[in-house]
């Protein structure tokens, strides 16, 4: 320890022998500290199997009150970052073994979603298959949750591929019953912009087909991203492309009135290739509405001046 107390350690960066032997026998408690958790951590980075297979022997059956701690979860995810996946199979049972409903119940945790979060990066698709199914039955709650919502995010990004369809195609079929005022646009964005392309394409169709739901995603913090991802999906399909344009039903300064409103405008109008001016000006004839029609005839207008005055 130095004169400012502050733990001193060899240039490998590993603790010193007597540093270590304070943490081994203490870690649980070293683990609910500021400080301790830190020292308990640095002991995980060892490499010396017998060492952290100490440290870790101390946190079995502590697993559901480390996922409530402010500084214990820290510990749980180190273990399962730097551990390899079947050994942290201990962390999967312990909160499994709280039943139906234990899953979800630490997704929905400001420190538990951490874990569950962490579970899905590092391990395999067999150990945390109940676990992404508890998610999926759970997903519509989930994502309208202020930390379930990046469990179900990590899912799409990180989950075994048939979940990611498996989720997508739920998603999908929840479109007309979803809110987008939260998270849930994060979510839909997440699913639009992660997996197989087939089931992106597929999601982006089903966004399309519900009426207005375009419309009432663009002004959106999260929607207005679906949006744009919807919309680059669409860019080798023109017809597509100029239906989901359509689906605004907005004229651009009707657009511009709310500021995500005017991130989907600023994208619209950054592209100058003739592929979206084509997209753009089929609009007319793929939107039934004379009066959604007569907008974006009003709007391509502004975009040809607006275009003409950056080339002149």
């Amino acid at each position: 320890i130095g004169n400012r107390g502050e733990a001193t350690f060899p240039a490998d960066g590993m603790l010193c022998q007597p540093m270590l032997e304070d943490v081994l026998g203490s870690v649980w408690n070293l683990s609910r500290d500021r400080e301790g958790c830190r020292r308990v951590q640095e002991a995980l980075d060892i490499d010396d199997a017998d060492i952290r297979g100490r440290v870790v022997a101390e946190l079995r059956g502590h697993v559901w009150e480390a996922l409530r701690c402010p500084h214990a979860n820290h510990v749980i995810q180190k273990w399962i970052s730097v551990s390899a996946p079947e050994e942290s199979q201990f962390i999967i049972d312990e909160i499994m073994s709280h039943g139906h409903g234990g899953v979800t119940q630490a997704a929905r945790h400001r420190f538990g979603c951490r874990i569950i979060e962490r579970l899905l990066e590092h391990c395999r698709a067999p150990q945390i298959d109940a676990i992404v199914c508890e998610i999926i039955n759970d997903s519509t709650a989930l994502s309208s949750h202020p930390y379930g919502n990046y469990v179900v995010q990590h899912v799409l990004e990180h989950g075994p591929p048939c979940a990611k369809r498996q989720l997508a195609e739920h998603i999908g079929r929840c479109l007309p019953n979803l809110r987008f005022d939260g998270s849930m646009g994060a979510v839909v964005a997440k699913a639009l912009a992660c997996g197989e392309i087939e089931c992106r394409l597929e999601l982006a169709r089903r966004v399309l087909a519900v009426p207005g739901l375009i419309r009432r995603m663009a002004p959106t913090r999260h929607g207005h991203i679906a949006v744009k991802l919807v919309l680059q999906l669409f860019e080798e399909s023109p017809i597509e492309h100029a239906a989901a344009c359509g689906a605004l039903d907005y004229d651009m300064d009707t657009l511009k009135e709310s500021r995500y409103g005017r991130f989907l405008v600023a994208y619209l109008l950054s592209d100058s290739s003739d592929a979206r001016s084509q997209c753009l000006e089929l609009t007319a004839c793929a939107t039934p509405s004379k009066c959604s029609a007569g907008k974006l005839n009003t709007s391509l207008t502004r975009i040809r001046a607006q275009r003409a005055l950056g080339g002149a």
